[in-house]
């Protein structure tokens, strides 16, 4: 909605470009609020006698669809809006959903909560078993714990115990991003030992290096790619053996 009102702002007359920009700079906190309380809200704006309103609704759970398919055996989703986000790669059990509320800036990540498929340890903690897409600080592998809420979704607490692996978020650039391109990614980081996903919204894959990785040789084509613009990477979470590597 933020980039509909960017949009259309400069043609609006006073009256609503005030509206506008008061939602722009001011509004979007409480709208945020109101979005993470799980309430609907609504932003209107009057030009002339034309009135423009936006109602926004709260979406819990990004509905992303893997590029690997989920093993053999796997759970499959819950609740219509609950879906698998990244494809289960330890096919073992009980699998429990945690979920993680995210930090918006500028409009991302695209969702307010990511929910991963996690095995569950029996004593009040679950141990990640998908690569995140957004979630900051958190590899798969990771055991974190989880609280569940009235309505009896675990959300997840401090990490208790990390797995050593990395997680890094590409968006793939060379063929805008395409399933091939995608594909291309994932295999190239696959004979240095890296597992990777990939969606085809934002045209993103998302890597789990593991310790026992060459550090070295998987940041040289990381950095390769960013130079020949191939990708756009984040380091959702490293290690001080990864920043080590790297020189920083």
């Amino acid at each position: 909605m933020a980039v509909a009102l960017r949009t259309i702002y400069p043609a609006l007359d006073a009256a609503a470009s005030g509206e506008a920009w008061t939602w722009l700079h001011a509004g979007r906190l409480e709208t945020r609020r109101s979005l993470l309380r799980r309430e609907p809200c609504t932003v209107t704006v009057t030009h002339g006698q034309t009135r423009i309103t936006w109602t926004i609704h709260p979406v819990l759970f990004l509905p992303l669809a893997s590029d690997q398919a989920p093993n053999r055996g796997a759970p499959e989703a819950g609740a219509a809006g609950q879906c698998i986000v990244g494809a289960m790669t330890n096919p073992e059990g009980p699998y429990v959903k945690v979920h993680f509320r995210l930090e918006i800036e500028d409009d991302w990540p695209p969702a307010s909560v990511e929910s991963l498929w996690a095995v569950d340890q029996g004593d009040g903690t679950a141990r990640l078993d998908n690569i995140p897409w957004f979630v900051r600080g958190i590899a798969c592998g990771d055991v974190v714990v989880t609280e569940p809420d009235e309505e009896g979704v675990r959300w997840a607490g401090e990490v208790v115990r990390r797995s050593d692996n990395c997680t890094i978020r590409l968006i793939v650039l060379r063929d805008s991003g395409s399933g091939a391109a995608r594909q291309s990614v994932i295999n190239a980081f696959k004979e240095l030992g890296v597992d990777g996903e990939g969606i085809e919204r934002f045209g993103m894959v998302a890597l789990d290096v593991p310790p026992a990785a060459d550090f070295a040789k998987v940041q040289k084509l990381l950095r390769h790619g960013v130079a020949k613009e191939w990708w756009h990477m984040e380091e959702g979470c490293v290690t001080e053996r990864w920043r080590a590597a790297s020189g920083n």
